[in-house]
C-alpha cells in the first residue's frame, strides 16, 4: 500500500474523568492513578518507572504532546514532498488538528473535534479523507492511539 496520508489520532487524557466514559472505567479499574507523581517531558528526561508513570492521565497527556510537538518539527524534513502526517489530539486545545508536509504545516479546522476518545474522532477522519478522494484507508489500533494509513 502506497501511503500518501497517514493520521495520528490520539486519546484525551486530559479530560475529566467524570465528562468522558472511559475516563470513569479508568478510575474504577484503578488505571488512573491521581497520586502518581507528574513529570515534565523533555527530550533528553528518562522516565524512572514507566509503568507507573503511566497510570496518570496528565503524564499521558504530556506524553503525547511532546511526540506531536517533536513530530512538528522533525516530519517536513524526514517525508516525501506528496506525502502528508496529520496529528489530532496532541494538542493541549483538544480541538486542533494538524496537517504536517514538507510544504507547510497548517491547522485543519474541518476536523476540529472535542471528543475524548481517538475511535470516536477517526470516524470524522475517515469520511475526511473520503471526501478527499482516498479511496483505500487502513486502520490500525494501540492503546490510545489510532493510526490511518490512506492512498
Amino acid at each position: 500500500m502506497d501511503v500518501d496520508v497517514e493520521t495520528l489520532v490520539f486519546d484525551r487524557y486530559d479530560i475529566q474523568p467524570s465528562l468522558n466514559i472511559k475516563g470513569n472505567e479508568r478510575q474504577r479499574c484503578g488505571d488512573s492513578n491521581p497520586s502518581t507523581a507528574s513529570l515534565k517531558i523533555s527530550g533528553n528526561r528518562k522516565v524512572p518507572n514507566y509503568k507507573q508513570f503511566l497510570k496518570s492521565g496528565q503524564n499521558k497527556a504530556s506524553l503525547i504532546y511532546f511526540l506531536s510537538q517533536h513530530l512538528e518539527v522533525k516530519v517536513p524534513d524526514m517525508i516525501a514532498h506528496d506525502k502528508t502526517l496529520v496529528i489530532a489530539g496532541g494538542y493541549p486545545n483538544p480541538q486542533t488538528v494538524k496537517e504536517l508536509s514538507t510544504a507547510a504545516t497548517h491547522k485543519v479546522e474541518a476536523l476540529a473535534s472535542s471528543h475524548a476518545e481517538a475511535d470516536t474522532r477517526m470516524v470524522l477522519h475517515a469520511v475526511h479523507l473520503a471526501s478527499s478522494h482516498h479511496r483505500k484507508m487502513r486502520r490500525h489500533r494501540c492503546p490510545g492511539l489510532v493510526v490511518v494509513l490512506s492512498e
